[in-house]
């Protein structure tokens, strides 16, 4: 499928692109997610039919979800090891599942339970951010690091006390240290695979090939 956008459109995500090291499509990707949190911050500085196509897709079930708040994308934890694009959201034929960890095993537990299934994986994830939040559990870079060292420490060990063991390596390093009240996710990072396949164009070479015709 070819997706035809505006050039300067074309041209900033060949930019980022170039940038990253990415796809023109991935770059898009990005732009869109950035235009999205634009949307959520300050949906009048689009214009007004765009603020309002927005409240109406919110208020439907078709953007949102009864009684979940908006969708901040900066939130959502995103994984370039998931079709889906974000850790513990996974396509299942009827939308998207959001999995995570069981708020009512213990620490050293990897019990997972499921968090309900969503009609987009961006929904799924949100709702994941927001199971996460209620519960307490570690989220983002820090949930993360937990599952990666937790293998390394006797089952007896809380989070915090592997946390603390961790700050000594990543201080080691020269890295930041890591709390379990953290909520931080690099969003430099686009969805991979990218769940739809597009070819970008820029309209101009579109006008250009029907007028050579």
């Amino acid at each position: 499928m070819r997706l035809v956008v505006p050039s300067v459109v074309y041209q900033t995500s060949v930019g980022l692109a170039e940038r990253l090291g990415l796809q023109p499509e991935q770059a898009l990707v990005i732009l869109l997610d950035r235009l999205a949190l634009l949307c959520e911050r300050d949906p009048n500085r689009l214009g007004p039919d765009i603020d309002a196509a927005r409240n109406h897709m919110v208020m439907s079930d078709r953007a949102s979800f009864v009684g979940m708040p908006p969708i901040d994308i900066t939130k959502l934890h995103r994984s370039d090891r998931t079709r889906s694009g974000f850790t513990g959201v996974y396509s299942n034929g009827q939308g998207f599942r959001a999995v995570g960890k069981d708020f009512e095993a213990g620490e050293s537990s990897k019990r997972q339970r499921s968090i309900g299934t969503y009609p987009t994986a961006e929904g799924a994830a949100w709702a994941r951010y927001l199971y996460y939040k209620k519960h307490n559990l570690p989220y983002g870079e820090v949930e993360t690091e937990l599952a990666h060292w937790r293998g390394y420490y006797p089952k007896s060990w809380t989070d915090q006390e592997i946390i603390d063991e961790v700050n000594i390596l990543r201080e080691s390093h020269g890295q930041d240290p890591i709390s379990l009240a953290d909520e931080s996710i690099d969003t430099s990072k686009p969805r991979d695979p990218i769940p739809f396949g597009f070819e970008v164009v820029p309209a101009t070479e579109v006008e250009a090939a029907l007028n050579a015709k």
